[in-house]
């Protein structure tokens, strides 16, 4: 090799060391480089009802993100429901603090066995337990046993920590997000940095409940309740908050949204993202009505799909399926399946609808807090969907 050929190389990988030097100075990876390790979150909500905890991290998906967790528990506790005069009683904070506590202990202990570095750690008392008189002794309660500052969040920024854990980012411009619960239906959609919340006081509980009040063959009440009553208070809604029917994606949760998209697609059961259409809908209503929706499901997998991962998917889709049916009774199934076809039916034509099968406050308050956050780029073929 002549002299001025290895004086040209020697020049090149100079000029590459120092350029890989100046990227790392100024904070830059080049592409070569290793992945960033992913954030871990270990998180605690501490509910009315009980305190359920997470260890997980954002996994990146097609449609951007969504939670993958490696541990997952919780704990019943009488916190609210032996409070007193709007106040907890030693006792419950009491029990409340030790499940927080031994949550936590467990959550460590896996990330230690995972070899997982520094997970974040947070706890957030939900809007049904911060609206308590002496929450004030609950969150020291918490802190003197776990050494984490409990968080409080009212009914608003649980909204907006569910739409931030269903809504993408960067399709928020063009999105809707509906939360279907028991006792009502909040809708959002977002305009600049501006929220414009709706509450219909319409949910699967209250629907049935005024469906079944309303006397003879149930079927019938319900669609006269869902087509009359319903339809028109989401529409006054609607032409005040324009937004509502101008977008062209709509993300929905809840336990009704979650029911449908079992019933309706068992082979999506680990899918963070779910398309719902209105044939899905129509379909479950039907099976609702004849009977068959007990019947169990016929799931058919590409050919590329390994044995493995389909054993794992008819796995989840039982336990999902025996979930549903342990949780709502068939008259609930069809409520929340007509609120469902309803917000589609209101939402703009041609629009498409999406299950956020991880849409949850506790999530999205990850989201708004830890802004860097490292993303998993691995994919997941489990949450991805096809």
């Amino acid at each position: 090799m002549g002299q001025n050929m290895k004086g040209c190389i020697m020049i090149r990988l100079l000029q590459i060391v120092l350029c890989v030097a100046l990227l790392q100075i100024l904070g830059v990876h080049p592409a070569f480089a290793d992945a960033p390790a992913p954030s871990y979150f270990g998180a605690i909500d501490l509910g009315s009802r009980g305190v359920k905890a997470y260890l997980y991290r954002f996994v990146k998906v097609r449609q951007g993100m969504a939670p993958s967790a490696v541990f997952k528990e919780d704990i019943n506790t009488k916190l609210v429901s032996t409070a007193q005069n709007n106040r907890f009683t030693p006792a419950g904070i009491d029990e409340a603090t030790q499940a927080v506590a031994a949550l936590l202990a467990k959550m460590k202990a896996k990330a230690a066995e995972l070899n997982i570095a520094d997970p974040n750690y947070y706890v957030v008392g939900s809007s049904g337990v911060a609206s308590f008189e002496n929450r004030e002794d609950l969150k020291k309660s918490v802190s003197k046993a776990t050494g984490l500052d409990l968080s409080f969040v009212d009914a608003a920024e649980e909204a907006k920590g569910g739409y931030a854990s269903a809504v993408p980012k960067t399709a928020e411009a063009d999105s809707l997000f509906v939360d279907i619960g028991s006792g009502n239906t909040k809708v959002t959609c977002k305009v600049k940095d501006s929220f414009n919340p709706v509450d219909l006081r319409f949910g699967t509980v209250t629907t049935r409940t005024k469906a079944v009040g309303a006397g003879g063959e149930y079927g019938d009440a319900l669609k006269t309740l869902v087509d009359g009553e319903v339809s028109q208070s989401y529409e006054s809604e609607r032409m005040n908050t324009p937004c509502l029917a101008s977008r062209k994606r709509v993300y929905m949760i809840g336990g009704a949204v979650w029911a449908m998209a079992t019933l309706a697609h068992p082979e999506g059961a680990y899918w963070s993202y779910l398309e719902l259409t209105r044939n899905d809908v129509d379909s479950v209503l039907r099976r609702l009505k004849d009977g068959t929706y007990t019947n169990d499901p016929v799931i058919h997998f590409a050919a590329a799909v390994p044995e493995s991962q389909q054993a794992a998917v008819r796995a989840e889709a039982g336990k999902n399926r025996k979930k549903v049916f342990d949780t709502f009774s068939k008259e609930d199934l069809m409520a929340g399946a007509s609120l469902v076809r309803l917000m589609m039916s209101k939402s703009s034509p041609g629009s498409h609808t999406y299950f956020a099968r991880n849409g949850n406050y506790l999530y999205g308050y990850a989201i708004v807090k830890y802004a860097s956050l490292q993303v998993d780029s691995k994919p997941d073929p489990l949450l991805a969907g096809n």
